[in-house]
């Protein structure tokens, strides 16, 4: 299976690749996601947050991959399976532009610019976005979420009053043209960094950690399922420990879709 490792680690239904989210690597289209038991369900909304949205996917599992591809237990991602299309040595996500950004879709040219500073994702959603329409000389509608509203403004020297986009700290003005339609998309810095999700990890209740190694089943005590644990438990280096787990992870999800 074509990103073998990446697959089970992520755990989604195949579909195709989203050109409007960064991040985006092949998912084979016939995978179907692996029941996790609560241990390793636990594992897993630790490691991606509880409705992270594709962008934040993408983003965690770049920077797990990342981590791993530099340690010894390279091998066993590639042991999964070679054939992989992801580079972990490219800086695409790590050089990711954050803020908004206005696209015009229709009616006469106008400017619309955004205000304010949503400085970490919300809800574990890094990408949120916005259609704005101008009804009228004092009407404007704003959708997100697949929820309409309408909206009244004022203007100012042909300039919208400052009007808030819904589930964010940020707001908005524009020339009021009727008929134009903006689209905004907006990409926020994760709330949590890798130390803060290693913590989290470290207080898993300790079903998670009979789950995510086996330890109820004969798998626990072979390799290499042993070598994660005890990269885990006893490695000093974070990034040791991380992959351990990761690895731990992936391969609990590959004995649980293979028997």
């Amino acid at each position: 299976m074509l990103n073998h490792f990446r697959t089970l680690l992520l755990n989604l239904p195949g579909r195709e690749i989203d050109p409007s989210v960064p991040g985006e690597e092949l998912l084979p289209l016939d995978y179907s996601p692996v029941t996790l038991p609560g241990g390793l369900l636990e594992v897993r909304q630790v490691l991606f947050g509880n409705g992270a949205d594709a962008a934040m996917l993408n983003y965690r599992a770049w920077q797990y991959l990342t981590l791993v591809h530099a340690t010894e237990l390279e091998e066993y991602v590639l042991l999964l399976d070679r054939r992989i299309t992801y580079d972990t040595a490219k800086r695409g996500m790590a050089d990711l532009e954050y803020g908004s950004h206005v696209q015009q879709l229709a009616g006469e040219p106008a400017t619309l610019s955004v205000s304010g500073q949503q400085s970490a994702a919300q809800g574990n959603r890094m990408q949120r976005s916005w259609l704005v329409s101008v009804l009228s000389s004092s009407v404007a509608t704003i959708v997100h979420n697949g929820l309409s509203t309408n909206v009244n403004y004022t203007t100012d020297a042909d300039l919208s009053e400052s009007i808030p986009l819904p589930g964010s700290e940020l707001s908005i003005q524009f020339r009021p043209r009727v008929g134009a339609i903006w689209k905004i998309l907006h990409l926020a810095r994760p709330a949590a960094d890798l130390p803060q999700v290693l913590t989290r990890l470290q207080n898993l209740s300790a079903e998670a950690g009979i789950a995510l190694f086996s330890k109820a089943r004969e798998e626990g005590s072979q390799e290499p399922m042993l070598t994660f644990a005890n990269l885990w438990k006893l490695h000093r280096s974070p990034v040791h420990k991380l992959s351990g787990l990761l690895c731990g992870l992936v391969y609990s999800t590959e004995l649980l879709r293979t028997t």
